[in-house]
């Protein structure tokens, strides 16, 4: 009778695998053993019988998967005589792990109300799995928000809505890859008015106060309303916006009825993105204007060319002389000096007044037009007035001017200024010779500067004759001798004449005592001299003030 092989004895083999990470145990229950190799891609752990943590009868080892795959197990049972008894082979797989995100905020948290750029950013962060693996962020919603940088943690939010971005983490030979979503829910944001005007604005009845806001993010342009309050004291005019969204300038123009306080209410209304601004209110004092002095600066001709402050000398208004005939506009307010109005001054060459409407100067008698540089209409004497009936001051603009439209002249300074100086030469009969002659005061304004100047001028050549005769009387006496006066006289005609005819009228010294080369060169001629006399009185006279 054989005897039963040992081997029969086994009472039950189990294994357990599980996913990478986790223990896998095989566990061999079996008899009349002396040990038990456990042979695990190809390395061998042995357990010998009655090993720690194992029974007389069970054998197992604990292992740990450290990479996915197919991992072969071998089992070889050993008997106490040293016989393989039993050979036991199986094939395992381990799977990837699964990791998760976790952490997954924003900076700022939802709810985040919506902000114009450069402001409108969020922050995101989350962290990953044991893979190791950067996380990167996607917008599933970029009509609301898009992302940007390299792992896209930078949000920009555009609208208002629901922003859904996804968290992604790639995996690995262990580890599978992994995502989340998270919703920010954006609403809308705020947005302000600046609306700055003056507190106070000195005015007048009927005139015009312009003024203007930039709103919000909305892009609405802000509307400007009057209180009740003030219905009676000002009205109002909305201009509609300039510029470009979302800083529009919104403007309108306050029409003061009468002075007081006329109170501005500007709003803005909102959008799917922005709410309606807060409205803000000021009050603006419209009161009278104090007395102004202001100094007008001409040229030659009398025309006006700069305008200033008496008070400050700050230039208000300039008409540059860039155009002879006058076709180029002034500068109603130079470098801003006057705020947002502007300085109007609409006297232009003498005798002319500039119509807005029609871009023409009133000449009294005609209109002229600068950008043709002649008169719209043509001239009343017709071709005695020259060949051209429609030129005007004879095309020469930066010699004569015509106050009436009608003859040129010669600038009003010129003419007063050779009338005081014709006047004095005259001896002060002047007035008394163009009374005579019916001309009245001939066009001469004996009360102007200019005339006055004239007269001064006149004044310093009698002076002037008066000086040469005293210098010649003194040069005689003081002479050393006949001779050496000859030489001063002929000095001090030299000095007078400037220096010219050097050679006129030379003395004849020959055959003259001392005394009466003497005598020569202290003489001057009388009649001159008193000619120079009353020259100076007259001009003196013209200079010191007017007398009509």
């Amino acid at each position: 009778m054989c005897a039963r092989h040992p081997l029969q004895n086994v009472i039950a083999e189990t294994l357990q695998a599980s996913s990478h990470g986790e223990a896998a145990r095989k566990t061999f229950a079996v008899g009349n053993l002396s040990y038990v190799d456990f042979i695990i891609n190809g390395t061998t752990t042995r357990i010998n019988r009655g090993q720690v943590g194992n029974s007389s009868n069970t054998y197992q080892t604990t292992w740990t998967p450290t990479t996915t795959g197919i991992v072969t197990i071998s089992i070889r049972a050993v008997d106490t005589k040293g016989t393989v008894s039993l050979t036991s082979t199986i094939n395992l797989t381990i799977n990837k792990a699964t990791q998760t995100i976790t952490g997954f905020t924003s900076s700022p948290a939802s709810p985040i109300g919506l902000a114009a750029a450069p402001n409108n950013t969020v922050t995101l962060s989350a962290s990953g799995g044991p893979s190791g693996n950067p996380i990167t962020f996607t917008s599933n919603t970029p009509i609301i928000c898009t992302n940007s940088g390299t792992t896209g943690a930078t949000l920009t939010v555009i609208n208002a809505g629901t922003c859904t971005i996804t968290a992604s983490q790639p995996g690995n030979i262990n580890y599978l890859p992994t995502s989340t979503s998270l919703n920010l829910t954006i609403t809308a944001g705020s947005q302000t008015i600046t609306f700055n005007p003056p507190t106070q604005v000195a005015t007048t009845i009927g005139s015009s106060v312009a003024i203007t806001a930039i709103g919000g993010a909305s892009g609405n342009a802000v509307s400007f309303a009057i209180s009740t309050t003030s219905a009676g004291i000002c009205s109002l005019t909305n201009n509609g916006a300039t510029g470009t969204a979302p800083n529009l300038i919104s403007n309108a123009t306050i029409t003061v009825l009468t002075l007081g306080d006329c109170t501005i209410t500007a709003n803005q209304a909102g959008n799917t993105n922005f709410n309606a601004a807060l409205s803000v209110s000021v009050t603006i004092t419209l009161v009278q204007p104090s007395a102004q002095l202001y100094f007008i600066h001409p040229d030659h001709l009398g025309t006006p060319r700069a305008i200033t402050k008496a008070s400050d000398n700050t230039k208000v208004w300039e008409w540059n002389n860039d155009d002879a005939f006058g076709n180029n506009a002034p500068d109603e307010n130079p470098n801003n000096v006057n705020g947002t109005t502007s300085f109007k001054y609409n006297l232009r060459f003498p005798g002319q007044y500039f119509d807005s409407e029609t871009n023409t100067h009133y000449n009294y008698f005609r209109d002229y037009e600068p950008a043709t540089g002649r008169y719209v209409q043509s001239d009343p004497l017709g071709l005695v007035a020259g060949v051209s009936t429609y030129a005007y001051v004879l095309n020469s603009p930066l010699t004569y001017v015509d106050t009436d439209g009608k003859l040129p002249s010669l600038p009003q300074g010129f003419v007063n200024f050779s009338a005081g100086l014709g006047d004095a030469l005259l001896l002060g009969f002047g007035k008394d010779i163009r009374d005579g002659l019916g001309l009245g005061d001939g066009g001469v304004d004996v009360c102007s500067t200019s005339y006055r100047a004239g007269g001064w001028t006149s004044f310093a050549f009698g002076g002037l004759r008066l000086t040469y005769a005293v210098a010649a009387k003194g040069i005689s006496i003081a002479a050393t001798s006949g001779l050496a006066a000859s030489e001063g006289r002929e000095t001090l005609k030299q000095v007078f004449r400037g220096g010219l005819g050097k050679g006129w009228r030379k003395p004849d010294l020959a055959g003259k005592s001392d005394e009466a080369l003497r005598q020569g060169a202290g003489k001057t001629n009388p009649g001159i001299n008193a000619y120079g006399a009353g020259v100076a009185a007259a001009g003196a006279d013209a200079g010191c003030g007017c007398r009509q």
